[in-house]
């Protein structure tokens, strides 16, 4: 409206989905956890069983290496052609539980097996870690952790964390799987083994740009209020993210021949992301909001800037575009002026952020407000799936009413709370990662 107020920019990002690009070669560092707990709730045959899942969607050139863990890490197949896959398949069926959980021990060796083929090529690595406990023996800094996955996805090894059975450190795990730009992932079950690396695998042999950033400038007077969908960097994380750029940079150059473009570019003013991988068919989207100030007439909001390596045309593209807003005279002008696809985007990040503030009021055991959290967010999807006919936001209101029920009944009956109450906020916890991310 004229005298001003807080609105939302929508940025969103699609990769082409027609013809799949030629799939390259990748290199997988399965690291598994094999300490004592594993034994407990069969996590350890559920791991060995996704891992195997696995192995039937890998090709015979791929490379593999295994990795397992317990007091100390070892090395049970050297990084090597799949070829059939026998010996692999042999090795992990043979995996037993052993004592402690040297976690950083084992991701370190998983990177170090994984790094023997990173930036040869086309080759596209990952480190894929299935554990399942907090650690309890080698390195337990969280910071340490998340400095290793950061500095490996520096060196185009990503990893993604698969977290098992109901007691995990899910906080360390998310932040390895955030700072090592791979994905997060949760196996109670053996059903779950069957599609847990499905997407997985489909993501890494479909990279059509690397490189990508996106820089929105907020015009003069605008005021950004809070980032959805990506971490607004700081100071030292503009610069980490600037470093990782020019990395990627003389990478694609060395590797594919594609000109350096960002070597010798000054620092930019704006709020930035960096994605290093994009992959056909993924999308991302980032959404602002900003406090705009009042006036008449088509008021500018931002200036955003796309900046990426073409991986199918093998070339740089670069794409800008202005944002302006038109001030409503009136409320019912705003509302009838209202983009209901990010109208809906932002109720799936506010759903998404409601799981996440339900799943920690779990594991303090406030069951009540858990669900006063959850039925408030119930009451705006119901209403806005009603307006607009949108089945995807019933169906969210119909995901958040099945949790609330639920969680209804820890709070009438919380002696049921224990290992069911840890894989409730876990569940949560992994759904709302998923809608914000």
């Amino acid at each position: 409206m004229t005298e001003g107020g807080r609105t939302f920019l929508q940025v969103g990002l699609q990769a082409i989905r027609g013809e799949a690009p030629r799939r390259p070669p990748l290199h997988i560092a399965l690291v598994i956890d094999c300490s004592g707990s594993m034994a407990s709730e069969e996590k350890l045959e559920h791991a060995k069983a996704a891992a195997i899942r696995l192995l039937e969607r890998l090709q015979p050139g791929d490379v593999l290496d295994v990795v397992t863990f317990d007091h100390a890490a070892s090395v049970v197949l050297p990084a090597q052609p799949l070829g059939d896959g026998t010996r692999a398949r042999r090795l992990i069926a043979a995996l037993a539980p052993g004592n402690d959980t040297n976690l950083y021990d084992g991701l370190r060796r998983g990177f170090q097996e994984a790094r023997k083929n990173a930036g040869r090529g086309d080759v596209v690595s990952r480190v894929l870690l299935l554990s399942d406990g907090e650690v309890t023996a080698g390195v337990n800094d969280p910071r340490e952790f998340r400095r290793l996955a950061s500095q490996m996805a520096d060196r185009d090894v990503q990893v993604t964390t698969v977290g098992m059975g109901v007691s995990f450190n899910e906080e360390l795990m998310l932040a390895l799987a955030r700072d090592g730009k791979g994905n997060y992932h949760f196996i109670r079950d053996a059903a779950d083994t069957t599609t847990v690396f499905a997407k997985e695998l489909e993501e890494l042999t479909h990279v059509v740009a690397r490189a990508v950033r996106l820089r929105i400038r907020l015009a003069k007077d605008v005021g950004l209020v809070r980032v959805l969908g990506a971490a607004r960097l700081d100071t030292a994380g503009t610069h980490a993210a600037r470093a990782e750029e020019k990395k990627i940079d003389r990478k694609v150059y060395e590797e594919l021949g594609i000109a350096l473009d960002r070597q010798d570019e000054e620092e930019e003013p704006g709020i930035k992301l960096l994605i290093p991988h994009f992959y056909r068919g993924d999308h991302h989207l980032v959404m602002l909001e900003v406090a705009v100030p009042r006036g008449r007439g088509d008021r500018p909001v931002a200036d955003v800037f796309l900046k990426y390596k073409d991986m199918i045309g093998r070339t740089h593209r670069e794409t800008s575009a202005r944002v302006t807003v038109q001030p409503a005279a009136n409320r019912a002008e705003m509302v009838a002026s209202l983009n209901r696809a990010v109208k809906k985007n932002l109720l799936g990040f506010q759903t998404g952020e409601a799981l996440a503030e339900a799943a920690a009021l779990i594991a303090q055991r406030r069951f009540a407000e858990a669900v006063r959290t959850l039925d408030e967010r119930m009451v705006v999807l119901g209403l806005a799936a009603r307006e607009w006919g949108d089945r995807d936001l019933d169906r969210d209101g119909k995901l958040l009413d099945r949790y609330k029920t639920v969680i209804a009944q820890l709070h009438r009956r919380p002696e049921l709370a224990g290992d069911f109450g840890q894989y409730l906020s876990k569940s949560l916890t992994y759904e709302g990662y998923r809608l914000t991310r």
